[in-house]
C-alpha cells in the first residue's frame, strides 16, 4: 500500500502493528475500496485463517463454473501477513458486506477517542492535525449506523461461501442452519427444482442426471405472464419442501427465524419460465390469520434488477385488496426491503393522487386514503410525513394533502415498477386464513 503502519499510544490504549496482532472481536481502522476510492474505515475482526490458493473455476455437474463478478478479492496482496487473511465487519454495513481482507489493509486499532466510540477510556484527547483529518473521514464513512455494534449479541457466522444453484454460483450473504455435517462449508449444491442439498460436487450431479424428476415447484400455478408464473405452495402439505425454501432464502435475509416452523405458513414463488421448467427467482412468505400480508421477501442475487421484488409486493396488495383488509409487511425490515416499500408506498399514494378522481380533491383523512388504496394508514403517515404532506388535526384526524395542489411541495416521484401486476392473469380468491382474525 506504501502506507506506514501506526499503532494507538494513548494511555489506555491497546498497541498492535500487525494485523495478526490484534484479537477475535477488536475493532480497527482499514484501508477498503469505497465507490472506486480508498479509504480509511473502522471494522470489527471476526475471524482469521490461512490463507488458500485461490482457484479460477471449478467444475459442477461436468461444467466449468466460473465465479460471478462480485466475488471477494482481497484489495491488496502485498508482503505482510499473507499467510493469514481476515474476516471483518464494516461499522455501520449491513452484515452481507462482510468480507476477507489482506493484513497489509491494516492501519491501526481504533483509537478510544474515536467518533464511534464516544466516551472511550481517558488518556491524552488532544489530536493531532493528522489524526483529528482522520478521524473526520471515519466519520463520513460510519455515519452513525456503527455506534454500540461491539456490544450487539455477534450473530452467527456465516456458515456457507458459496450456494451453486441451477445454473448459477452465488456468494451467500448471512447464516443459514443447513444440516450439515461440517460445520461449515466453501460451496453447498441446492437442487432448484426439489431444493435437495448437499456439499457433495458428485452426489449432486448424480441426483441431477437420474433422481430428480420435478420441474415445476409443487402446489397450484396462480399468476402466468410472459415468462414469469407464480406459485402458492402451503408449508402444511409440502413441508420438507418448504423447510429447504427456507433455508434457501435464510441466505440472503439476516432478520428472519422461520425455518422449520413451516405449517401455518403459505408460500409464493416467483419463477422464471423456459422450455427446461420453472426456475425460482423470488419468494414470499405469509401467515395465515396474520394482519400482515407479506411475512418475508428475497429475490435471488442473480435475479435482482428484474423488478421481481417490487412485483411480489403488488401481489401481496392485490391479495389484501381482495380479501378487504388494509395490508401491511411484518417488521423488521431489512435494508433493501425498507428501501422497496418505501418507494413502493410512495409511487402509489402518488399515482393515486394522479387519478382523475383525486386531481382537484385537497385534502383527504388517512382513514379515507387507506380504504381507497389499501395500504395501512400507519404506513401512509410514514410515507407523506417526512415529505411535509401530513397534517395532524384536532380529534386524532390525519389528513393528506394533495401533493397536484400543494405548490410548495416538490417530491421527487419514484420510477415506475420494471413490472406492473396484471390482476386479470391471477387466479386466486381470498379464504378464511388469508384474512386477521377478528378480536372478541
Amino acid at each position: 500500500m506504501g502506507e506506514p503502519k501506526t499503532a494507538a499510544t494513548n494511555e489506555g490504549e491497546r498497541t498492535a502493528t500487525r494485523m495478526d496482532d490484534v484479537k477475535i472481536n477488536e475493532r480497527v481502522v482499514v484501508w477498503r475500496v469505497v465507490n472506486g476510492e480508498r479509504r480509511r474505515v473502522l471494522a470489527t475482526l471476526l475471524k482469521k485463517r490461512n490463507r488458500e490458493p485461490k482457484s479460477e473455476s471449478h467444475e459442477v455437474n461436468g461444467e466449468k463454473k466460473e465465479p460471478e463478478a462480485n466475488a471477494p478479492t482481497n484489495e491488496s496482496t502485498n508482503g505482510q501477513d499473507e499467510e493469514l487473511e481476515y474476516f471483518v465487519h464494516f461499522d455501520g454495513q449491513d452484515r452481507r458486506l462482510d468480507q476477507w481482507i489482506s493484513g497489509d489493509q491494516f492501519i491501526e486499532m481504533a483509537p478510544k477517542h474515536s467518533p464511534c466510540d464516544p466516551g472511550g477510556g481517558g488518556g491524552d484527547t488532544r489530536l493531532t492535525r493528522k489524526r483529528r483529518k482522520n478521524d473526520d473521514e471515519l466519520v463520513a464513512l460510519d455515519d452513525g449506523g456503527g455506534r454500540g455494534d461491539q456490544h450487539r449479541k455477534p450473530p452467527p457466522e456465516k456458515n456457507i461461501e458459496w450456494v451453486v444453484f441451477g445454473g448459477y454460483e452465488i456468494q451467500c450473504w448471512y447464516y443459514s442452519p443447513y444440516r450439515l455435517k461440517k460445520k461449515a462449508v466453501e460451496r453447498l449444491y441446492v437442487c432448484e427444482n426439489c431444493l435437495l442439498y448437499t456439499d457433495d460436487v458428485r452426489m449432486y450431479a448424480c441426483h441431477l442426471a437420474k433422481d430428480c424428476e420435478r420441474a415445476n415447484p409443487p402446489g397450484v400455478l396462480i399468476y402466468e405472464e410472459g415468462d414469469v408464473q407464480i406459485y402458492e405452495v402451503f408449508g402444511a402439505l409440502q413441508k420438507f419442501y418448504c423447510q429447504r425454501l427456507c433455508l434457501l432464502a435464510k441466505l440472503f435475509i439476516d432478520h428472519k427465524t422461520l425455518c422449520f416452523d413451516v405449517e401455518n405458513f403459505i408460500f409464493y414463488l416467483l419463477c422464471e419460465k423456459d422450455k427446461d421448467g420453472a426456475h425460482i427467482a423470488a419468494m414470499f412468505s405469509k401467515e395465515m390469520h396474520s394482519s400482515n400480508n407479506l411475512a418475508c421477501i428475497m429475490t435471488l442475487p442473480c435475479y435482482q434488477r428484474k423488478g421481481y421484488g417490487n412485483l411480489l409486493i403488488q401481489l401481496s396488495y392485490e391479495m389484501s385488496k381482495r380479501a378487504k383488509y388494509p395490508g401491511t409487511p411484518e417488521r423488521p425490515f431489512s435494508d433493501l426491503g425498507e428501501i422497496s416499500y418505501k418507494k413502493y408506498w410512495l409511487y402509489v399514494l402518488l399515482e393515486f393522487f394522479d387519478s382523475a378522481v383525486m386531481r382537484k380533491v385537497e385534502d383527504v383523512t388517512v382513514d379515507d386514503l387507506e380504504a381507497l388504496v389499501g395500504i395501512n394508514k400507519d404506513d401512509i403517515k410514514d410515507t407523506m410525513e417526512p415529505i411535509g404532506l401530513l397534517s395532524h388535526l384536532k380529534g386524532g384526524t390525519y389528513i393528506v394533502h394533495n401533493p397536484k395542489l400543494d405548490q410548495e411541495n416538490g417530491v421527487e416521484r419514484p420510477n415506475p415498477p420494471l413490472r406492473r401486476l396484471d390482476a386479470k392473469n391471477l387466479v386466486w380468491s381470498a379464504k378464511s386464513f388469508d384474512r386477521p382474525k377478528r378480536r372478541n
